[in-house]
């Protein structure tokens, strides 16, 4: 289960839990289209207030980020730019395989978060040398204290020798 909050104009929110599903409207699309559904289970019915010291400013990402790499190797790597909305935030990388299982040997990154009042920093993924995998998805996630944190992924591929 999922918590929600349904906030109105004059930040009067109602708590409620419930499920989120999908259903693709076009397989072939380029662009992903299709219905998502919210499927309440249980609903809080006191309002809250005044809500907005619980809804956080959030960072977002504003310039594309590949969704996939190719021809990553271990010697010069491959840099992927990562720009946000928001000044001084942290970068992390973590990496899983194509299952979701955490894999930390066949790829590293090298996160350079961005200088004092920058909104840039960048990511040089290398293959590992000890990786055996062709392909890998990094998770990428942009921090600030005080922000609610942006994430996305790519998929890297790996030169194999």
């Amino acid at each position: 289960l999922l918590d929600f909050l349904y906030l109105t104009p004059d930040f009067v929110g109602w708590h409620f839990t419930g499920t989120l599903s999908y259903r693709p409207n076009d397989a072939g699309a380029v662009t992903l289209k299709g219905t998502m559904t919210i499927t309440p289970m249980s609903v809080d019915n006191t309002p809250i207030l005044d809500c907005r010291s619980l809804i956080l400013e959030t960072i977002c990402f504003t310039d594309v980020i590949p969704a996939y790499v190719e021809d990553v190797d271990a010697t010069t790597g491959k840099t992927v730019a990562i720009v946000c909305d928001t000044a001084d935030f942290d970068i992390t990388v973590s990496f899983v395989d194509e299952f979701g299982v955490e894999d930390t040997t066949s790829a590293e990154a090298t996160a350079t978060d961005p200088t004092t009042g920058a909104k840039s920093g960048s990511v040089l993924f290398k293959k590992a040398s000890a990786g055996t995998k062709a392909n890998i998805i990094a998770i990428v996630t942009a921090t600030k204290t005080g922000y609610a944190s942006a994430t996305t992924t790519i998929a890297l591929g790996l030169k194999v020798a």
